[in-house]
């Protein structure tokens, strides 16, 4: 295993960490064995950080990870979020203080390493996306971030952050605010707009080059998606734990999986894996700290495993993919 600094913070974070989601399932739907059986593997190949929310599998994913922490005696770094609901917002930090204190009760830590915004950050509310959070509900008095930054001065968390999928620039008011610390970030082989420039009319969301503004203010980069939900893989059937494929209409989920087709002639002269590919793909940021990838067996903890040490994609390579997007 290799390790990257999470931004400014003085945290060393493995190139490859653990993403608890509905994706993988493990957590939340796996049993004691399943899980005791993945998170030894990943411990032992050098793993470092695991990423859970309390949205993931209706709490059951924080809990099953802090049961599976404290059995094996392990305390690495833990990251989860906080979402808000509309009725929160008549007391945000209320909400936030006992979202945390329930995560750490779930999680069964004195402290949580990275505490991150899992709603999606816009200018301003939504009637219609109870999802979104404006940039006064996250920045203003008796926000989000302010409540947070109490939480950090009292020691429940160390590290504030925020999930960079929704309006650009509300995560550039969010990161020009100096006081996040890292920055989940959509950045996969099908859409790279997080860390590249594509073209106008892209196909795809465009997160408007996120991970290079979040790098140079200080801010860690944690990619989330490297393996765009499955389509960057060669599994033809999802594991029977994994619910990824399962959230999505079945011709958006086979355009991707054409897609990833199309960019076979990347693994041309090597031995790796579509997944692998993937994995490097992200990894060429110098601004990624971390790869966040769901886990439903070891098997997928050995093959991610093996791509810290890789080269690097080619620059030529690289340039090569620039047309793949404008054809797109």
């Amino acid at each position: 295993m290799r390790y990257r600094p999470l931004g400014s913070t003085g945290v060393t974070i493995s190139e490859i960490g653990v993403g608890c989601g509905g994706t993988s399932g493990l957590m939340g739907r796996g049993s004691a064995e399943q899980r005791r059986a993945v998170v030894s593997r990943a411990l032992e190949l050098g793993i470092n950080y695991f990423d859970t929310a309390p949205a993931y599998d209706g709490t059951r994913s924080e809990t099953g990870l802090g049961e599976t922490l404290k059995e094996l005696g392990a305390r690495l770094i833990v990251g989860t979020k906080v979402r808000l609901e509309p009725s929160d917002l008549g007391d945000i930090p209320g909400a936030v203080t006992k979202s945390v204190e329930d995560s750490l009760r779930r999680l069964q830590v004195e402290i949580i390493d990275l505490l991150q915004v899992h709603n999606r950050p816009g200018m301003e509310l939504r009637a219609w996306d109870h999802d979104v959070l404006g940039v006064n509900e996250l920045l203003g008095p008796q926000g989000v971030v302010e409540t947070l930054e109490r939480l950090r001065e009292q020691r429940k968390i160390q590290h504030i952050g925020f999930t960079a999928i929704g309006e650009v620039a509300a995560f550039d008011a969010l990161v020009e605010s100096g006081r996040l610390e890292a920055v989940q970030s959509y950045f996969n082989l099908l859409n790279p707009s997080a860390g590249m420039h594509v073209p106008v009319g892209f196909r795809g969301a465009d997160y408007g080059m996120i991970i290079d503004r979040a790098g140079a203010k200080g801010l860690g980069v944690l990619v989330i998606r490297a393996l765009a939900a499955g389509a960057l893989t060669s599994l033809t059937t999802l594991h029977p734990l994994a619910g990824g494929w399962s959230q999505r209409a079945s011709h958006e989920v086979e355009a991707d999986r054409a897609r990833a087709r199309s960019l076979s002639w990347l693994l041309e002269g090597t031995d790796d894996t579509i997944s692998q590919l993937a994995l490097r793909f992200a990894l060429t940021k110098a601004e990624t700290s971390t790869v966040l990838v769901g886990f439903s067996d070891v098997s997928q903890v050995d093959e991610a495993c093996a791509v810290p040490g890789k080269p690097p994609i080619p620059p030529e390579h690289l340039e090569k993919l620039k047309g793949f997007y404008f054809a797109d």
